[in-house]
């Protein structure tokens, strides 16, 4: 019997990348995406790269490792 995968079965990691429009772009390499955590109040609400950045600031993304399917949140 297979078993089919839910929501409940997956954990999903969200990564972003740095606009070239943001004021830290080259905080990382041109292009690289940055495992992140979303939280918190105000502007600066995306944690990563021991940094916290605000949305406008970043591009956030989900990848699905099995597919190598990359979409893109905002």
């Amino acid at each position: 019997m297979e078993s089919k995968q839910t929501a409940a079965n997956y954990s999903t990691q969200i990564y972003a990348q740095l606009k070239k429009s943001s004021k830290y772009y080259g905080q990382t390499s041109p292009g690289a995406l940055f495992p992140v955590s979303i939280g918190g109040h105000g502007d600066y609400v995306v944690h990563g790269t021991q940094n916290d950045y605000r949305l406008r600031d970043v591009w956030l993304w989900v990848l699905d490792t099995e597919s190598d399917l990359k979409i893109r949140l905002n």
